[in-house]
């Protein structure tokens, strides 16, 4: 019967990858929950009735529904560089409302061609009733370019930082929600195109987790034979001596 003589080197090897993968695979497993959790909520956040403005804490109405009124403040709507659904780079229309007797929210008027001409569009001025949904504030994701309000160049729509850039240009802004408001597809006009609010939330942690031990069984299925395969050939070694 051949002995298991594993060498040295991929012992050590091996129990020190084996800890990465189990690692990773139970930081994957141990995220399904709250992942599935959160999706779970945002889809009854859908169909919940919507909300109005002021809120105390906006931050817990992630994807909620909202109907508010509000004034527009008069400034050039901020252009966020971004995609449209079907992938079309262009850019998202950012104005501020002042909501009466709260905060600014920054309101996503819709999206619009790199090359279109904003003169042209037909934009919501004075006081104006909104629909859309809640949205957090967006954080720049790694690799991701940062936002240049020096150079009016935005990438992420970070309502703090455009907050500032507008208080920069002169308007008053004493304090500012953070969240935005995405507007619905009213199906009204052409552009800028609304209805522009991503609800894409992957949940593929189970797999993740399967895929990293699935790694790690194959390690030890590799490990076990080669210590065979080893002591195989210790043994054979031994005899012939």
């Amino acid at each position: 019967m051949a002995h298991f003589r594993p060498s040295l080197m991929l012992t050590v090897f091996t129990a020190v990858a084996l800890s990465v993968l189990i690692g990773l695979g139970t930081w994957q497993a141990r995220k399904v929950g709250p992942k599935s959790a959160r999706i779970a909520a945002i889809k009854a956040g859908f169909d919940k009735p919507a909300i109005d403005l002021p809120l105390k804490d906006a931050g817990t109405y992630d994807y909620r529904h909202i109907v508010f009124q509000g004034a527009v403040i008069p400034h050039s709507p901020i252009r966020h560089y971004l995609t449209n659904l079907n992938g079309r780079p262009g850019y998202h229309l950012y104005q501020a409302v002042k909501v009466a007797e709260g905060p600014v929210v920054f309101v996503n008027l819709g999206w619009i061609p790199v090359d279109h001409d904003i003169s042209t569009l037909s934009l919501p001025v004075g006081r104006v009733t909104f629909h859309g949904y809640l949205r957090a504030s967006a954080k720049a994701a790694p690799m991701q370019a940062t936002n240049n309000p020096a150079q009016n160049q935005w990438y992420v729509a970070n309502v703090d930082e455009m907050a500032s850039y507008l208080k920069g240009q002169g308007f008053d802004i004493p304090s500012v929600y953070n969240m935005r408001v995405i507007l619905d597809d009213d199906q009204q006009q052409a552009l800028p195109q609304k209805g522009q609010m991503y609800v894409k939330i992957p949940n593929k942690h189970k797999e993740y987790a399967f895929t990293w031990f699935g790694i790690a069984g194959a390690l030890i299925a590799v490990y076990i034979g080669f210590g065979l395969q080893r002591g195989r050939e210790f043994n054979g070694k031994a005899s012939g001596s």
